[in-house]
């Protein structure tokens, strides 16, 4: 079967490429012929606000500034100031290689697939009914939700609100052309309760609630290679998004354990080493890392895939701020692990040396995995 997945492919970051990847993957594995889909980006409803959910300070336009001063003034800089230039190009470099290499590796390049003539269409996963964010690199489409396209079926999978309520739709007005939409589909699957709710809300039809594709696919054979740092602590958070207090006392744990301080993909100043790796190699580090410290959906995702001693900081939406909230407590709330997130700085010790319960764990991935596999199996044999 032909099959066209339209999912945040083209974002930059791990979870992204990590969750498109995934899926690609266990539809192969079934025998399917797999493309990834483009949608055109539209307007976006709300107006942008301050996002520190990048390392775009760091990879271009920090390392530019630095450049235009020209490299014969090097010596006179700090060694504060080169350490920032040398971290700068790093980032800069690893962000031209990620998208490259990501590409590559899900089959698309700088040409979009609009409208293929595919078998089945699958919208999802990751946050692809998040309609009200103010990334325009994602904008408003109503395509994400259905319209115009070719496909004979159209499903979702594990698709995401993230931090859009029922409630800001329907100030926004959007609600009803959305519900249009999701009537139109052949089944619907999401990731979290919040989605769960508004689909529920929007359309009075009962859908599906799966894992995130990272969980059902076996990284084993990607992530087989020989990591050469060891007793360390990841960092996984967004650049600089880890507040002055969070980092004071994670510097303190890692004293206390004597563990290295690890940031992955995005800088962290506060680390004692950034390590620009591709996503394969991430997920090694996560695989090897005695303890993390995350403020992501898919960094707590590794987490939990690798059972690994965890905390997490959750984000609430403001004014100013993008959250993480909605989609995050659901997470740790499905594998029954809510006391891993730090309601304050002072716990976080607390929390990391609290041993899990793996077995728990593996086996809730397991019937998971199983059901959400069952999922795709069942809406690709028409």
């Amino acid at each position: 079967m032909r099959i066209g997945i339209m999912s945040m492919q083209r974002i930059g970051n791990y979870g992204s490429f990590l969750q498109s990847y995934s899926l690609k993957k266990c539809l192969e594995n079934m025998g399917h012929t797999v493309e990834f889909v483009d949608y055109h980006v539209g307007m976006c409803k709300t107006e942008r606000i301050v996002n520190q959910n990048s390392n775009k300070f760091w990879g271009s336009s920090a390392y530019l500034q630095f450049r235009r001063i020209g490299s014969n003034l090097l010596g006179v800089f700090s060694k504060e100031q080169r350490k920032r230039l040398k971290i700068a190009k790093q980032v800069k470099e690893y962000n031209e290689s990620f998208e490259k290499y990501c590409f590559s590796l899900l089959g698309i390049n700088e040409k979009k697939n609009y409208l293929p003539n595919v078998d089945l269409l699958i919208i999802g996963s990751d946050e692809v009914f998040n309609c009200l964010q103010s990334n325009p690199e994602v904008g408003y489409s109503l395509e994400l939700f259905g319209k115009d396209n070719r496909a004979k079926r159209v499903i979702t999978y594990a698709a995401s609100f993230g931090n859009t309520t029922y409630e800001r739709l329907k100030q926004m007005k959007v609600e009803q052309e959305i519900a249009r939409y999701l009537e139109k589909l052949n089944n619907i699957s999401v990731r979290d309760k919040n989605s769960y709710s508004i689909i529920k809300k929007l359309v009075k039809r009962e859908s599906d609630k799966h894992l995130d594709p990272v969980f059902i696919y076996d990284y084993s054979e990607e992530t087989s290679m020989n990591i050469q740092e060891h007793d360390y602590i990841i960092v996984y958070a967004y650049g600089n998004r880890i507040r002055e207090e969070e980092a004071k006392y994670i510097v303190e744990f890692a004293k206390k354990y004597n563990k290295k301080i690890i940031c992955l993909g995005m800088y962290q100043s506060f680390c004692d080493k950034y390590i620009p790796a591709l996503p394969f190699e991430m997920l090694a580090y996560f695989q090897h890392a005695d303890y993390v410290v995350t403020d992501t959906f898919h960094g707590t995702v590794f987490s939990i895939k690798f059972k690994k001693q965890f905390a997490v900081f959750v984000r609430e939406t403001k004014e100013n701020t993008y959250g993480n909230a909605e989609k995050l407590r659901d997470l740790l709330s499905t594998f029954d692990l809510k006391e891993r997130e730090i309601l304050s700085v002072k716990e976080l010790e607390s929390i990391l040396v609290k041993k899990l319960d793996r077995k728990k764990i593996e086996e809730k991935i397991s019937v998971e995995t199983e059901r959400s596999l069952e999922y795709l199996r069942e809406n690709s044999r028409f």
